[in-house]
């Protein structure tokens, strides 16, 4: 089964079809860390979508488990209505998400599904001005390294996918777990397009 690591997560504004993204910025989640919170718009409605990114998938899973567990979380916010709507929480690899209704949504599961597809998905490369991955290196430890520009010196966000071992992230670097060299794709996404590099220890 393939093992993913997101690194850098951020919106662009195309990930919810049917849906206008407003607004995006971190927030302070207190011990869960830096939260990526946007709101979207959807026909009449609001749909609130919350990104913690965590090292690995266990990170994750216990990320979402505290989550759960704590009803004083700063990602749950009070609301004065009497409609509280429907909330989605799910971990997909390292990141955490929290998909709810911020104001007369329909749904805040067909937002949740496209969201975990975007995340999952093997994108074909291409795009108007996709970033250029002009080197992909994998250590003897297991360490990935890389060197990834954007033309036009926009953010890009990284999805790192191996089905030979598991992937997380220490001291801001990709590593593979056990500690070995392993076929790797590297996959930059960024406002205008996507770049694919494979990357495999006999390289």
């Amino acid at each position: 089964m393939d093992d993913l690591l997101i690194l850098g997560f951020r919106f662009f504004g195309h990930e919810v079809p049917g849906a206008r993204l407003e607004r995006a910025r971190y927030i302070d989640g207190d011990k869960l860390g830096p939260v990526l919170r946007s709101m979207w718009r959807r026909g009449d409605g609001l749909v609130a979508i919350d990104v913690l990114e965590g090292d690995s998938a266990d990170d994750a899973e216990q990320a979402l488990q505290q989550v759960l567990r704590d009803v004083q979380s700063p990602l749950v916010v009070r609301t004065e209505t009497a409609d509280l709507g429907d909330t989605a929480y799910f971990a997909r690899a390292n990141l955490v998400m929290i998909v709810r209704d911020a104001g007369d949504a329909a749904s805040v599961l067909d937002a949740a599904r496209a969201l975990d597809s975007w995340v999952t998905a093997v994108p074909e490369p291409g795009g108007t001005l996709p970033p250029q991955i002009s080197r992909v290196d994998m250590s003897d430890q297991g360490e990935i390294d890389f060197d990834i520009t954007d033309p036009l010196e926009r953010p890009v966000w990284v999805k790192l996918r191996t089905d030979e071992a598991r992937l997380s992230r220490r001291r801001g670097k990709a590593v593979l777990q056990p500690g070995r060299p392993a076929a790797v794709t590297v996959v930059a996404v960024g406002e205008n397009g996507i770049a694919v590099a494979e990357a495999r220890p006999d390289s």
